[in-house]
């Protein structure tokens, strides 16, 4: 659920440019998922972007969401490999 949620934010342009508006700043997030990895967290972790880097873009958002997906399938093969 998480890998192609991340997928459709990618993709949807509307959604990014709210993001870029700040207009998850300051609001609480949450979701059943939790504590295991949540399709929130990649609202929070560019919601965050945005407060640290204002004025930010889409494309700067969409390279936050490849490196996220890097991490996730980093930290996946981490597990398998080490019995997780």
């Amino acid at each position: 659920m998480c890998d192609e949620y991340t997928d459709y934010l990618y993709d949807n342009d509307v959604l990014l440019e709210c993001i870029c508006k700040g207009e998850l700043s300051y609001h609480d997030l949450m979701c059943h998922c939790k504590p295991k990895r949540c399709h929130g967290d990649q609202l929070a972790l560019l919601a965050t972007y945005v407060e640290d880097h204002p004025n930010t873009t889409v494309d700067r958002l969409r390279a936050q969401l490849r490196l996220y997906k890097i991490l996730v399938k980093e930290e996946k093969e981490a597990q398998k490999a080490y019995g997780g």
